[in-house]
């Protein structure tokens, strides 16, 4: 269930000098859109950070342009807080598919704007200026169902088939923390439900 090629341990980095050291082939930019989040959970190292923050746009491409083409940077994962809370997210996005020079820009949300928002839904995963990639942040039901999480997968693959959208999961105490929950709930996300492409 847990596909090999998604963990770092068996990915073949090449390394190539710089200025700042030695960059891998395979790095990607972390790029924080905002602080802001619905939520506060006791896991998350955003629960104790200044909500109101986000990113400025011209600043932001600015420098992404330039961290691009020094260091040959050919993808990028938009986080938060949560980041479909920024005021100008779809600008960003669409901004870092013209001006950046990235080739594949990924998006990790806890779902919530979009189970119900389905014309921002189809904005988010445009073909031409939107992600290529969406991870969801998916450990119970607190956020949302199953239900839904496959209604926005199926949304999803009806506006842009070529989005791929992952499950990203956390074990703590309470939640999926022995191998009988865990099972059980990969099954409903693979096998009850046709939730994502791949679980992390």
């Amino acid at each position: 269930m847990i596909q090999t090629q998604s963990l770092e341990i068996f990915k073949q980095n090449h390394y190539i000098s710089y200025d700042i050291g030695y960059v891998s082939n395979n790095a990607y930019l972390s790029i924080i859109a905002t602080n802001d989040c619905q939520m506060n959970c006791a896991y998350c190292i955003n629960s104790e950070t200044d909500h109101t923050l986000h990113l400025p746009i011209e600043k932001a491409i600015r420098n992404i342009k330039e961290l691009v083409s020094k260091y040959k940077v050919k993808e990028a994962i938009i986080l938060g807080g949560e980041p479909l809370l920024h005021p100008e997210i779809l600008t960003l996005i669409r901004r870092l598919r013209i001006e950046s020079g990235l080739e594949k820009i990924r998006l990790t949300t806890n779902g919530i704007k979009i189970k119900n928002d389905f014309v921002f839904l189809e904005k988010l995963v445009d073909e031409r200026y939107g992600i290529h990639g969406l991870n969801i942040s998916f450990h119970n039901e607190e956020f949302m169902t199953f239900k839904e999480l496959e209604n926005i997968y199926k949304k999803v693959k009806g506006y842009n088939p070529n989005v791929k959208i992952r499950i990203n999961t956390n074990i703590w105490r309470g939640n999926l923390d022995n191998l009988w929950f865990l099972r059980n709930f990969l099954q409903r996300l693979q096998l009850s439900y046709n939730c994502c492409d791949e679980i992390r």
